[in-house]
């Protein structure tokens, strides 16, 4: 049996993977193009709360888009790769937006620190949000370079249906790479694992310390209201122009939890598929759920546009104005003079 023909065989058996990956990677362009669109042209920043939606929806649609062709094509080529250039592009887009994500929200949670936690001093200006933006973009494309040396396809044996099969695969890791650098490779994985897991770490205790000064305040106003909607008038709005404002933290909040979420399964079954873990043996059915698993992170990327509608009123009245656009209009009708 050719390894075009074995492919074919492995692409039917992840079907549901694939369909997974197709709903969740065209939900993630759509829904984070509506974003782009919606906040740059309709929706006002009064206060710059919303200044780094925008951003975020394009690194959420750029990372739907390079994670659904790089999955699909190891799901339809995973034993005859074509190319070695596409496989080590894909590799490092993947991963670059993968350090990219969590940075963002890294700078997001100071953002919301210093606005709740330090309201009396200087807020975030605007010179340092795009700093910020251009530091983060550079700082991840500098740690990811070495991913477009390290990857690559490589022929490889691994039994799969009961048989030995030797093919072309698209690695993270190529296995002649890993054969003459294997130190210099698991160093650089460590260390971004390790930076990974730190900024989750700090996330959780910056969303920590938000939460302790909004409860404290909310024990000073004897109230648990906070309107989201800047045109609110009414004790609350004061308090929240010094930077009090619970459904954005609340907002951003729940991203970073999505962004664990969805994170944590593809880390897992991808330290185990490099150090014990055989998965071309695993049952069909065990095979499925270890690959939707491998590729869950594909699901932070069109659940944010989900949390923007359900926090920010602004942005839901901004769709909901759209959407009425392509509603049915009931025609007027026509008066004949006599």
């Amino acid at each position: 049996m050719t390894m075009a023909n074995l492919s074919q065989e492995y692409a039917e058996i992840l079907l549901p993977c694939t369909v997974f990956i197709t709903v969740a990677g065209a939900l993630g362009i759509v829904g984070n193009i509506i974003v782009i669109i919606l906040y740059w042209s309709k929706i006002e920043d009064e206060n710059g709360d919303r200044y780094f939606i925008p951003v975020l929806a394009v690194v959420d649609m750029l990372g739907s888009i390079t994670m659904t062709i790089y999955n699909l094509m190891d799901n339809y080529f995973i034993f005859n790769y074509p190319s070695e250039h596409l496989c080590r592009w894909l590799t490092f887009s993947m991963m670059f937006n993968g350090l990219l994500s969590p940075t963002l929200l890294l700078v997001i949670a100071v953002q919301r620190y210093k606005k709740v936690c330090q309201p009396s001093e200087r807020h975030v200006t605007l010179k340092w949000r795009r700093c910020s933006i251009f530091f983060s973009v550079i700082f991840s494309a500098v740690i990811m370079i070495p991913c477009l040396f390290f990857s690559g396809t490589s022929k490889m044996t691994v039994n799969f249906q009961g048989q030995n099969v030797t093919g072309t695969l698209c690695k993270i890791i190529d296995h002649d790479n890993a054969h003459h650098h294997r130190s210099l490779i698991f160093l650089h994985l460590g260390g971004i694992y390790t930076l990974l897991t730190a900024i989750l770490i700090i996330l959780v205790v910056l969303y920590a310390l938000i939460a302790v000064r909004i409860r404290k305040v909310f024990q000073v106003l004897g109230t648990e209201h906070e309107p989201l909607h800047p045109s609110e008038k009414g004790p609350n709005r004061q308090h929240g122009n010094k930077g009090i404002r619970t459904g954005f933290n609340l907002m951003y909040a729940l991203i970073v939890i999505m962004f664990i979420i969805s994170f944590v399964p593809t880390a897992v079954t991808l330290i185990l598929a490099y150090t014990s873990v055989r998965y071309f043996e695993l049952s069909n059915s065990a095979l499925v759920l270890w690959m939707i698993l491998a590729r869950f992170m594909i699901v932070n990327h069109f659940v944010n546009p989900v949390i923007y509608t359900c926090f920010d009123v602004k942005f839901r009245s901004a769709l909901s104005d759209i959407c009425s656009c392509f509603k049915s209009k009931t025609p007027y009708e026509m008066s004949i003079p006599s």
